[in-house]
């Protein structure tokens, strides 16, 4: 909590920390006015408990004269003291902000043995990964798992370069709190800070021809490899424009098939759902998102919804969610089970170069294509559809090129005139994949075609309601899905 207190007589105000969590990040990642109040009050606190200069008791103080709860099991060696928990702040606010909330659940998860509960609000701070460690499971000792905890922390990777020292002055007060742990525990924490020394140093040192990360990727238009946001929607059968619909974190290819769930409802109609999942999606974003750029927003529906407008959905900060991150469409778990075909088509589409085809009409008349046609097309060709994709013969045509393994399609929204040429947009988007050179770069561009747009830049008017399919197989969705209706 968060204190006020009043000058005269008792009481005060209060605002709990999980509130504080919901406060603007930054432009580039979680850096923002959470961390820089959360670390101006550890630092303050940490002052306080070292500073000799004053008798005045101080909130370590205050802590130190309540009661030990009963029953410690480790003879007063299960948990930090007071004075050591603000110390252990204070040393965590001197280090720059983690990358990401999933790199803090990670490292979260290390120190436990189990992952976290998945519900409360994203930890966006170093600090927050301590606030998941009370009462660890299988009978370990808080003060084990949050030294364990700061031990990796000082050998984490940082959005930027740490203040001199301060990753190994947090080793060393940890190394020097670890005395009260039985001695195998205190063996475990150096080996895991070798460990991490070593890991870092190859991280430090990898080769030369890696794919670019941070700025350099977003200029090349390429994705985060790290967790994104999943929406998913489910129609009902029997009544119309009524969705049931679950918000997750979807963890990226080095944890393939993870899901955290952050929230879920029923019976939501498609004009309320941006406010429905304004509070929801926000979680999943804060829990995405990195320093190095926005987590992409993956969308998982039934090709009837592939033209909803998600994209131009006004979650946050004024700005449509297409134009502040990436947007993509899946085909919804469990309609397409991989196949070798499919595998080879993704691989040969990212390799670039890609050939685009009109699937859904010939020279502006529309048109159901064959599946063998299909079947038969060079692996690294990418469907575009100009059709609403509710109707026919572009719903016939999605569920075609999704049989036949096709992983990158692109479509748009019913235009506003629907009598209007479909020549402006098979000509753009040729012009974009012949751009992109690889397939990776789509979705980034095509935000960034959104964003000219949204600036009313005249030579991106042909882009307006594009959407692409985006089925990587790194990436798979779960098989479950809930129940729909009232029972």
């Amino acid at each position: 909590m968060v204190k006020a207190r009043r000058h005269t007589g008792g009481g005060g105000l209060a605002v709990s920390v999980v509130q504080l969590r919901t406060l603007p990040a930054g432009g580039d990642g979680q850096t923002g006015l959470y961390h820089r109040v959360m670390q101006a009050h550890d630092r303050h606190h940490y002052d306080e408990h070292l500073s000799d200069l004053d008798t005045r008791r101080t909130w370590t103080d205050v802590q130190d004269e309540l009661a030990a709860p009963d029953g410690d099991p480790y003879g007063g060696r299960g948990r930090l003291a007071p004075g050591e928990r603000a110390t252990l702040f204070g040393l965590l606010a001197e280090l720059p902000p983690p990358g990401s909330s999933e790199a803090v659940r990670a490292l979260v998860e290390a120190a436990r043995g189990e992952e976290p509960d998945p519900h409360p609000p994203a930890p966006l701070s170093w600090r927050d990964g301590i606030g998941m460690l009370y009462d660890p499971p299988s009978g370990r000792g808080e003060a084990e798992a949050m030294l364990r905890y700061a031990t990796d922390v000082s050998v984490a990777d940082h959005r930027e370069p740490s203040p001199s020292g301060a990753d190994e002055d947090l080793w060393e007060w940890t190394r020097a709190a670890a005395v009260r742990l039985w001695r195998p525990q205190r063996r475990e924490l150096g080996e895991r800070r070798e460990r991490g020394l070593l890991d870092r140093a190859e991280r430090v040192h990898a080769p030369a021809g890696r794919v670019p990360r941070g700025p350099a990727a977003r200029q090349q238009g390429g994705l985060p490899a790290g967790a994104s946001a999943l929406l998913e929607l489910w129609a009902h059968a029997w009544e119309t424009d009524v969705y049931d619909w679950r918000v997750s974190v979807l963890a990226g290819p080095a944890h393939p098939g993870r899901l955290t769930p952050v929230d879920s409802g029923v019976r939501a109609v498609m004009r309320e759902l941006p406010e429905v999942l304004r509070a929801p999606l926000a979680e999943a974003f804060r829990r995405a998102d990195t320093d190095e750029a926005p987590a992409m927003l993956e969308v998982a529906v039934d090709p009837e919804l592939f033209g909803a407008a998600v994209d131009d959905w006004r979650l946050a900060g004024g700005l449509p969610v297409g134009v502040q991150r990436p947007v993509v469409f899946r085909w919804a778990a469990g309609s397409r089970a991989p196949t070798p075909a499919a595998a080879a088509r993704w691989a040969r589409v990212q390799a670039g170069p890609a050939l685009d085809e009109r699937a859904d009409c010939v020279r502006g008349r529309p048109r159901s294509p064959s599946p063998l046609w299909l079947a038969g097309l060079p692996d690294n060709t990418v469907p575009v559809h100009c059709r609403a994709p509710a109707r026919e013969p572009a719903l016939g045509s999605l569920h075609a090129v999704r049989d036949a393994g096709y992983g990158v399609v692109m479509l748009r929204r019913p235009p506003a005139d629907p009598a209007a040429p479909c020549a402006p947009y098979h000509r753009g988007q040729r012009e974009e994949l012949g751009d992109a050179l690889r397939g990776e770069a789509l979705p980034g561009r095509l935000q960034l075609l959104r964003r000219r747009m949204y600036e009313a830049d005249p030579d991106a008017y042909w882009a307006a309601g594009s959407g692409l399919v985006w089925e990587d197989p790194a990436r798979p969705l779960p098989d479950d899905e809930p129940l729909q209706g009232d029972l």
